[in-house]
């Protein structure tokens, strides 16, 4: 898949997102994706600029994830690694703002996964795998809510004032 601007011509996305200098900084350009050089979809790239924390974090992953593997780490990989880069149809400027409350759904039913012990079902029929399945995200909810509780309470919740003896 390539992409291409609104002029027909190749769309240079490394040096567009380069012009994003500060954390936080969205940028938005038009283009076209090909398909064997035939228009698969219009959108847009949607653009944000990473903070200096999480790019360290995202290149070093990259980094620890090269070495794993044992493969050469390409410097525009790590020149993207500062950015999130979102192409998308939608045509409102909420796009980025959409991609990260969905990912933090994802974020949340991986936690649920983890609480719960998610993984294989060992049911072999639908209406147990249903019921296994209920019960599993059950409990991890109900996991989820004493841990907030549990947050919420503190031996030293009121403020304890030591008195002084004369």
């Amino acid at each position: 898949m390539q992409l291409c601007s609104n002029t027909g011509g190749p769309f240079g996305l490394l040096a567009s997102v380069q012009g994003l200098r500060r954390a936080g900084t969205v940028g938005c350009w038009p283009v076209a994706a090909l398909d064997q050089r035939r228009i698969a979809a219009v959108g847009r790239v949607r653009t944000l600029r990473k903070t200096a924390e999480a790019i360290r974090l995202a290149q070093r992953a990259l980094r620890r994830h090269a070495s794993k593997g044992g493969k050469r780490l390409q410097l525009r990989t790590l020149e993207f690694a500062k950015y999130v880069i979102l192409f998308t149809t939608f045509p409102a400027a909420a796009a980025l703002e959409w991609y990260r409350t969905r990912w933090q759904g994802e974020l949340v039913f991986k936690r649920f996964q983890s609480l719960a012990q998610l993984g294989h079902l060992p049911k072999h029929s639908d209406e147990s795998a249903r019921a296994w399945l209920g019960g599993k995200l059950l409990v991890a909810l109900l996991v989820e809510k004493l841990l907030a509780h549990a947050r919420s309470i503190s031996p030293w919740a009121c403020h304890v004032e030591a008195a002084e003896t004369a």
